[in-house]
């Protein structure tokens, strides 16, 4: 019971919520940073049926399928599947056993068991079934550890608690995506270039000087790359990428966290080291006015700082440089449809994009929630944890700047 208690709090503590612990009684206390109200407003804005952003934010679940046939993993796309349906019949069936005989009781499956059903399930050899079992056993005494990804974890030796809940609710594509990652031999590096690349083009179709990957050296060599840099208007913009995967719980929120964290340092090291772009643009100081950014495909941090620096992600950059359009869509009595723009003409002056930058709209839509505590007694242990509670009078000033914008458009 340590054990699963630990990996909980080793699990959502990712979520950077300040714990005390005394004795066998844990807390875990609210946050109220940028982030995490940008990551609460991304999930309504994921939900929303009201407003649509005009540009495309979609989820290709097939790339990780693709992608893990593709990269020399040790095991095919196919058992990999084959076993995590496996493991979801487990996962109900634990369920239903401690609904019907043993609420208060913990499902344990022992890892001979599990090889022997994933035997007979896949038709596979004793010893390939055991190696199936092992890429889904969590540790809890190794750190880094994710339930979501690894929802069987061990007690002892022979049995493993069925974490059902996780699996339940994960999503297989991103473990299939994950495991590729992990278990294949390919170079992710270039993964951003692609997406860098179409955004350099709108941006030289917006009328401004771009340049990608341009290296940044002091006296004593290379520094870093300037992963994208754009002049207009005596503006000098300039973003340090970072390309990731869609976090799907609070260890993948963690992980992408610490990772904008890295391109914050690295966009700090690019700004000390300035004047070589300068004059790649032929600018000197005290011309343009530089304007810094972190850019990534993970839309649920618009709008917040990491390190000092704003973050926006791709889609949102492209709808400013294509014309800043945002769509209201109302179905009832019929279906109409509202377009405002977040800029005056076709393109974004560097003015327009500068402020675009800074104060986004998403950042409208932040709200500190409110929050309530709520305890949870687990054997001998006592967990308290933050819960956020509905908010109308947020729901209403999330409306009301909403509603705003299309007067203004």
């Amino acid at each position: 019971m340590t054990d699963l208690i630990l990996v909980v709090l080793d699990c959502y503590s990712y979520k950077n919520f300040p714990v005390s612990v005394r004795g066998k009684e844990v807390e875990l206390r609210a946050i109220r940073s940028k982030a995490q109200q940008a990551m609460d407003w991304s999930t309504l804005r994921e939900r929303s049926r009201n407003v649509v952003d005009s540009y495309p934010i979609a989820q290709n679940i097939d790339a990780a399928r693709k992608l893990a046939s593709k990269v020399g993993t040790k095991f095919s796309t196919g058992e990999l599947l084959e076993f995590w349906a496996l493991l979801f019949q487990i996962a109900e069936c634990a369920s239903c056993w401690r609904s019907v005989y043993r609420r208060s009781a913990s499902p344990l499956l022992s890892r001979a068991k599990a090889a022997s059903l994933a035997t007979a399930f896949l038709g596979c050899s004793p010893e390939r079934a055991n190696s199936l079992v092992g890429q889904f056993v969590l540790d809890p005494s190794v750190r880094n550890q994710d339930p979501f990804f690894r929802p069987l974890i061990k007690l002892n030796e022979t049995d493993c608690v069925v974490a059902s809940t996780f699996i339940s609710t994960g999503r297989f594509a991103r473990n299939i995506f994950t495991i590729a990652i992990r278990e294949g031999r390919v170079d992710f590096s270039p993964k951003g270039l692609k997406p860098l690349r179409e955004l350099g083009k709108l941006f030289g179709e917006a009328g401004y000087d771009v340049v990608i990957n341009y290296p940044v050296r002091d006296s004593r060599g290379p520094v870093t790359d300037i992963d994208i840099a754009a002049v207009k208007d005596r503006y000098l913009f300039v973003g340090q990428t970072k390309v990731l995967i869609h976090p799907d719980s609070a260890y993948d929120e963690w992980k992408v966290l610490e990772n904008l964290k890295r391109a914050a340092q690295q966009l700090s090291d690019s700004l000390n080291h300035l004047q070589a772009l300068r004059e790649r643009f032929g600018v000197r100081v005290g011309e343009v006015s530089v304007v810094p950014f972190v850019l990534t495909n993970v839309w649920h941090y618009t709008g917040s700082a990491v390190g000092g620096f704003k973050v926006v992600d791709f889609s949102y950059l492209e709808n400013i440089l294509t014309g800043g359009e945002i769509w209201e869509v109302s179905f009832s009595p019929e279906p109409t449809r509202r377009v405002a723009k977040l800029i005056e003409g076709r393109f974004p002056t560097g003015g327009e994009l500068s402020r675009l930058i800074h104060s986004p709209l998403h950042e409208e839509m932040f709200h500190v929630p409110r929050i309530q505590k709520r305890t949870v007694v687990l054997g001998e242990w006592k967990l308290t944890v933050p819960a956020q509670l509905p908010d109308e009078v947020a729901d209403t000033k999330r409306e009301g700047a909403i509603a705003k914008r299309f007067r203004r458009g």
